[in-house]
């Protein structure tokens, strides 16, 4: 039941935050003309980007320890 009540308030948490921004700056940014269009296009190179991420964090923490994949991360943000 724990589990239920913080995976939901992450949830709202997100959706309250910075979640939603991926979707609506893209939106906003691009001209009525090419509006569909861009938007499929940063939608695609978005989830592109989060299936290459989320496919390789555990090869490539195992090959550079979990410490120093998390200093890459830092790094990473930095930029």
């Amino acid at each position: 039941f724990l589990v239920i009540i913080g995976l939901a308030t992450y949830l709202a948490s997100f959706s309250m935050g910075i979640g939603p921004l991926a979707w609506v700056i893209p939106a906003e940014i691009f001209s009525t003309t090419i509006r569909a269009k861009a938007v499929s296009i940063t939608t695609f190179i978005n989830r592109v980007t989060a299936t290459f991420v989320a496919s390789s964090m555990l090869s490539l923490a195992n090959a550079m320890t979990w410490g120093g994949y998390f200093i890459y991360l830092a790094a990473t943000c930095m930029v």
